[in-house]
């Protein structure tokens, strides 16, 4: 326990006095069993990728504080798995403005979170203009049972939909509050709507409830031993109450505030006493990690995650916010490598989206989940039902598998003959999923060799379906970059690569061709070396530092973040590259140079 709370102390530590928490965020989570005296990461294999993420993703739990918590029974967790795919949908008053849920209106954010001016709003009612919105909420357009139809339409398995988010605007008729969806023009009971669909469809549900908000005035986390919260907890155990019984079966229920380093921690929601409470009420019910407890499964944000036996979804948005906001979304290829990455390491794909204020979901984001759904009809087999593995995902793709069928997800289009480590199981046959087209491949104890076709492949996800005499069991690592920049969902493409780059006057410029979101950088020296500096341009001509170490390792890995939504994601845009090794001779070389990004 002392090791628990001294590494918990570290890290929160690193959280006040790193630049880029300057708005706090309930960013990717994983909570980890440790054993006595071992950190989080050292749970890990050593050449894990997740080794290398920062200390505060990962939320510790010794083993008698995760057995004493609670959780669904393991039958409904392998039942959540078998879904892969689901549906979030957001919706809420920072839609009449087309802005991200919350983060793009509420002006009076609440500690510990802070506007991006570094600005916290004290305990208390606020005056903010979103909430003379609600007089304006008509939803004229809104049909539950449309929705529903959608879904299953676009291939999800399962609905998670937002019942409050951070700006406190209840989406149901709750009693417990007059800021309500029924006090609108609207004037009907939303969540009801949609928890009556997917009912009457046979649709699984879940409902998104932010118990992190900034509309209460009694919210204040800050002293959540003192009164005013004290009061807060009272409404807040009471809604959660209030959702897991009015609405039926509830599948899934989703919190988010999650641990990230210290920030928010159980005791904060009372969590441990409120989430048994709601199984008492919800039996068959999975509770997501984000209420400081280990919950029933993971949540990465933003990116794909990585292979683990232990449940967890990846939410990512199908635009660059979690609600309506009129930007593009994701390209079919990109959502068809969340679903493989996701399924060929064990986790879901949670996609967000939402309606316009009107209540219609916008057209191209529409057509675009419905190309997903045609891709499921043909391919679906090899993501619904299945875990991951064999093969762990490498540079080239990931598998999958289902008693003695196994699939091959080859994401990189350009590989022609693929080599895979020894399985404990023999391929009687090796054959394309789209066409059944025969692959040729050789097994022996070296490992599987399959040379894929030249033609016949899909530029986003080429499956080839292997017939194995007997279920695969057991995990093998099948090879690929050792860094967590591998997940291409998360950092995108490797967009430049250069060796031996000769410095001039103790410095390189590199040009990535075009502005890109670029999410890593590698460096790689001759030896460990003076201090090194990454700056970051545009037009050549405003250069920002965003890296620097005093001494570089030989290999300097850097992951490049911005702010989305309280949400600290990779990537920041650029087209140049400028690295510094002040006072080096100007004959100096670097070895290797490598960015990743979109």
């Amino acid at each position: 326990m002392k090791m628990i709370a001294a590494h918990r102390q570290a890290v929160a530590g690193l959280l006040a006095s790193a630049m880029i928490f300057s708005a706090l965020s309930s960013r990717a989570q994983w909570s980890v069993r440790v054993d006595e005296g071992r950190s989080p990461k050292d749970m890990f294999p050593a050449d894990d990728p997740r080794r290398k993420l920062p200390d505060y993703l990962f939320q510790p739990f010794t083993a008698n504080e995760w057995e004493a918590s609670n959780f669904a029974p393991p039958a409904d967790a392998a039942r959540f798995e078998d879904l892969r795919y689901g549906m979030f949908i957001h919706f809420g008053l920072s839609t009449y403005q087309g802005k991200n849920l919350s983060w793009g209106t509420v002006q009076s954010i609440k500690w510990p979170d802070k506007r991006k001016d570094g600005y916290v709003a004290p305990p208390g009612p606020i005056t903010d203009e979103y909430l003379q919105w609600p007089a304006k909420m008509r939803l004229e357009k809104f049909n539950a049972p449309e929705w529903v139809r959608i879904a299953r339409e676009s291939g999800f398995r399962y609905i998670v939909v937002t019942a409050k988010h951070h700006e406190g605007f209840h989406m149901w008729d709750t009693a417990y509050s007059n800021f309500k969806i029924t006090k609108t023009p609207f004037g009907r009971d939303y969540l009801k709507e949609i928890a009556d669909a997917c009912h009457e469809a046979g649709m699984p549900w879940g409902i998104y409830y932010a118990q992190r908000e900034w509309y209460h005035p009694d919210y204040d986390p800050k002293n959540y031993k003192g009164e005013r919260h004290q009061r807060y907890l009272e409404y807040n155990r009471n809604v959660c109450r209030e959702l897991c019984t009015k609405y039926g079966k509830v599948d899934f229920f989703w919190f988010d505030a999650a641990w990230w380093g210290g920030m928010f921690t159980a005791e904060m929601w009372e969590a441990e006493s409120l989430t048994r409470m709601l199984r008492e009420l919800q039996p068959h019910m999975l509770i997501n990690n984000r209420a400081s407890l280990p919950g029933d499964f993971d949540t990465p944000e933003q990116r794909a995650g990585f292979y683990q036996e232990r449940a967890w979804e990846a939410c990512l948005s199908l635009t660059e916010s979690w609600s309506w906001s009129g930007m593009p979304p994701k390209t079919r290829n990109q959502l068809v490598r969340i679903l493989a990455s996701t399924a060929c390491a064990n986790g879901n794909a949670l996609v967000s989206w939402g309606p316009h204020w009107d209540g219609a979901f916008d057209q191209k984001e529409l057509s675009r989940l419905r190309e997903i759904g045609e891709w499921l009809k043909q391919n679906g087999e090899s993501i619904y039902g299945t875990r991951g593995g064999p093969w762990l995902p490498g540079t080239w793709g990931g598998s999958t598998r289902r008693g003695k069928t196994v699939y091959l997800h080859v994401l990189d289009s350009q590989v022609a003959t693929l080599n895979l480590p020894s399985i404990p199981a023999r391929v009687e046959i090796a054959r394309l999923l789209d066409d059944g087209s025969r692959i040729p491949f050789k097994q022996d104890a070296d490992g599987l060799r399959l040379t894929l076709p030249a033609t016949r492949r899909d530029p986003a996800d080429t499956i080839v379906v292997l017939l194995v005499i007997q279920p695969v069991t057991g995990i093998v690592r099948s090879g690929g970059a050792n860094h967590a920049f591998g997940d291409t969902v998360s950092y995108g493409e490797l967009v430049l690569a250069k060796t031996n780059i000769s410095f001039s006057a103790g410095e390189v410029a590199l040009d990535l061709g075009k502005t890109r979101k670029v999410t890593a950088v590698v460096v790689e020296r001759e030896s460990d070396s003076l201090p090194l500096r990454l700056l970051l341009s545009s037009d050549r001509q405003t250069w920002n530092q965003v890296a620097m170490t005093e001494q570089s390792p030989r290999v300097w890995e850097v992951t490049l973040e911005s702010q989305a939504a309280g949400a600290i994601l990779p990537g920041q845009n650029a087209r140049y590259l400028r690295i510094q090794v002040p006072g080096e001779n100007p004959s100096s070389t670097l070895r290797r140079v490598e960015a990743y990004g979109f």
